[in-house]
């Protein structure tokens, strides 16, 4: 059984600001294996330099120095406190001294201007790193996701990865987790009192051939496929918000779509890969089957 499950890692304090945030959780799941899925990056909270840093959020790596994860991961929050690792699937990166880990500080964080933390709109932020990723176009441990540039067909396959719980008894696991999702219509997330803003929010699900329970949003892991012979993987959401009640059966959730938001991210970077260039429907191939039953997704 595999689900995302709602947990709220980290609670920080700015001013008169309260922000919290969730974190993706994978539970009895598809393990990725190492460098299975190189563009995406774990972001992790360190109180102080003599704290371990934990998971919170995940992101979307989209050149080298710029990756896209959800607003409410990290809008306010004290950038000095944030610690960006990536180049493998396991994030237990604290203290490595083998090289294992490519480990970043960031810079600016860009959160979306019509963000809203009561409508949960425009839940799409850019994050710039201090010094560039290692991204080359061959093997290599980091890559980076090219945007969606056309329309993806309802009903189309698609994955969503990310670290979490491997139960909802246990903390987060350092392993790198992956779970299928299929793309629905506005109005299945609107049947299920969800709130969707479409074309910019896209409803998810998992596969209807299983038991799959999404809740609120999981905290900028992405969700994306890979076209049929290609390398580069191929960003078309970020997870963002679902129901408020875990396991109450709703079976959706929110993603932001980030062929809504190529021109706002161009304002900031130009450097990206996009795949299309608009106006088309594209549906993309069905992924290897992944060893899951079940999917529960939840955030604050």
């Amino acid at each position: 059984m595999k689900r995302i499950i709602c947990s709220t890692l980290l609670l920080v304090i700015l001013l008169t600001t309260t922000y919290i945030h969730c974190a993706i959780q994978l539970s009895g799941g598809s393990t990725a294996s190492e460098n299975e899925i190189p563009g995406v990056v774990s972001i992790q909270y360190q109180t102080d330099s003599n704290s371990v840093p934990s998971h919170f959020c995940g992101g979307s790596i989209i050149n080298s120095r710029w990756f896209l994860t959800a607003a409410h991961c990290v809008k306010g929050i004290d950038l000095s406190k944030l610690i960006i690792f990536a180049g493998t699937s396991n994030n237990n990166c604290y203290k490595d001294t083998t090289g294992r880990c490519i480990v970043r500080t960031v810079s600016q964080v860009v959160a979306h201007p019509n963000f809203s933390v009561y409508t949960i709109e425009n839940d799409i932020a850019l994050v710039q790193v201090s010094q560039d990723f290692p991204i080359t176009t061959q093997a290599t441990k980091v890559k980076r996701f090219a945007l969606e540039g056309n329309t993806v067909a309802n009903q189309s396959p698609l994955t969503v990865a990310g670290w979490g719980a491997t139960s909802s008894t246990t903390s987060n696991t350092n392993t790198l987790q992956k779970a299928q999702l299929t793309l629905q219509s506005a109005s299945t997330c609107t049947q299920k009192q969800l709130s969707i803003s479409a074309p910019t929010q896209m409803c998810v699900s998992g596969p209807n051939s299983q038991n799959i329970d999404l809740c609120s949003g999981d905290g900028g892991s992405p969700v994306f496929y890979t076209p049929s012979g290609a390398t580069t993987p191929v960003l078309v959401g970020i997870i963002s918000h679902g129901s408020s009640t875990c396991g109450n059966g709703a079976n959706v959730g929110v993603s932001m779509n980030v062929t809504s938001y190529t021109s706002w991210i161009k304002g900031y970077t130009t450097d990206i890969e996009m795949n299309g260039g608009g106006g088309s429907v594209v549906t993309p191939p069905t992924p290897a089957p992944s060893n899951t039953n079940n999917v529960d997704s939840c955030t604050c």
